[in-house]
């Protein structure tokens, strides 16, 4: 049996167009409802979950829960937006969904989005078994397997694209970074990734670093990038 993709919508006929194209790429699909009891359910035997935003604030709110929770925190999410929905795009990224997809879409376009988040977290799967899951960066501990951050002030945990930037930069201490480069280390090659996406998430990191230790480690270096120094103390 294939891996099994949970599908997020009220929608029944786009239901069962998704079940109809998951399937013959080689997944299971089940169909849930837009809530995170449905979600918490289902977890243990799932590879991936699809949103469908019929209803824009529901499937947010799953979203965003879906990352707060410790069950669910890591399960990779794509949502669907349509057309007139466009201008929703990053009040997904910023709820935690890994991959947004514009409404109408291809079964080939679906396909590879699907494969493509599921890959990158069975990527980081290793990491469960290295020797040291955590390790210190300055104020900062921050443990591999589970993309959660510590400091003085707290815990939090990163959606997969937020740590691979986090990666990034811990890579090139104290030198500036372009949005190029962070778009290479973070999304699939061929991706087409526009500066504001970019800046949504960098953001996002900045703050969730923040939260955890009460310093402004990220900087904008205006018109070239960003520039971190995580050995601050």
């Amino acid at each position: 049996m294939g891996p099994i993709v949970l599908v997020a919508t009220e929608d029944a006929d786009f239901s069962l167009f998704l079940t109809h194209i998951l399937v013959a790429g080689g997944f299971q699909a089940i169909s849930i409802a837009v809530r995170i009891e449905e979600l918490e359910a289902r977890i243990s035997s799932s590879k991936a979950l699809i949103i469908d935003s019929t209803d824009i604030e529901r499937a947010l709110e799953l979203c965003r829960r879906a990352r707060m929770r410790q069950r669910t925190s890591a399960i990779p999410m794509m949502a669907f937006i349509r057309a007139q929905n466009e201008r929703h795009y990053l009040k997904f990224l910023k709820a935690g969904v890994d991959e947004c997809i514009l409404r109408p879409l291809s079964p080939e376009l679906i396909l590879s989005g699907v494969r493509g988040i599921i890959a990158r977290r069975d990527q980081r799967a290793p990491a469960r078994h290295a020797k040291n899951q955590s390790e210190h960066s300055g104020a900062l501990l921050i443990d591999g397997s589970t993309r959660i951050l510590e400091g003085a002030h707290g815990r939090t945990c990163l959606s997969p694209t937020e740590f691979r930037i986090l990666q990034r930069m811990l890579a090139s201490p104290g030198q500036v970074l372009s949005r190029r480069d962070l778009v290479e280390a973070a999304w699939p090659p061929g991706r087409f990734v526009d500066d504001k996406t970019v800046d949504v998430h960098v953001s996002k990191l900045r703050k969730a670093i923040y939260t955890v230790t009460g310093k402004k480690l990220i900087q904008t270096v205006r018109s070239n990038g960003f520039i971190a120094n995580f050995s601050e103390q």
